[in-house]
């Protein structure tokens, strides 16, 4: 799947989300209706926008994982270099790429959510709910409940910076074993140090 389908695909699915949830939303305060920010169109709706969020981290952790696995950083000789296939190497540096743009979305896909919540719970400062015997209780529930449908996303929002930061040292290393092959590495059909020291008698004796 490229880019922009991915991207495509994950601003459909928060888009979904949206059309479950109600436009407007307004709670009683002393001098009037509270109206809550239009980010904010119920819980059913921003927690259909936090599992999406959540989905598409998975995704990019399953989908691209594997180019963190390689170790392209660990690499520490010629040797190690040149049985790297090129093309594994250039599939690699594109796939990096498209994570790239994939994290570039899905991180701002997260701010706004995170800010969106932090937006509610100033209106909810304004909430007034004098008619009932809890209201302080109610209302302290309310906020606590906002930041549990928060946290699993606050956890896998930093798991996937960290996994952000990982990619890109690989982006990079990968470019400079692209640029060594060919100084260092001979054809495929040669064998390597390593290779011919495998072989009997191939200590050099």
């Amino acid at each position: 799947m490229s880019s922009a389908s991915s991207s495509g695909a994950l601003a459909a699915a928060l888009a979904a989300c949206d059309s479950n949830g109600t436009a407007s939303l307004t709670l009683p305060g002393a001098k009037g209706a509270i109206r809550l920010d239009s980010c904010y169109r119920g819980r059913e709706q921003f927690v259909c926008s936090l599992n999406t969020l959540l989905d598409e981290a998975k995704k990019l952790n399953n989908e691209y994982g594997h180019i963190i696995e390689a170790k392209y950083l660990a690499v520490g000789n010629v040797d190690a270099i040149c049985r790297i296939r090129p093309d594994a190497l250039s599939a690699d540096l594109t796939k990096a790429g498209t994570f790239g743009a994939r994290f570039k979305d899905l991180r701002t896909e997260y701010d706004r959510r995170i800010s969106c919540a932090m937006k509610v719970e100033q209106n909810l400062k304004q909430v007034n709910l004098g008619d009932m015997p809890h209201s302080a209780d109610i209302l302290k529930s309310m906020n606590d409940t906002l930041e549990a449908d928060l946290k699993d996303v606050a956890a896998t929002r930093q798991q996937i910076f960290d996994l952000n930061e990982k990619m890109q040292a690989s982006q990079k290393a990968i470019v400079t074993i692209e640029k060594l092959r060919p100084t260092m590495c001979l054809s495929t059909s040669v064998p390597t140090t390593a290779e011919r020291a495998e072989k009997p008698g191939g200590g050099g004796q």
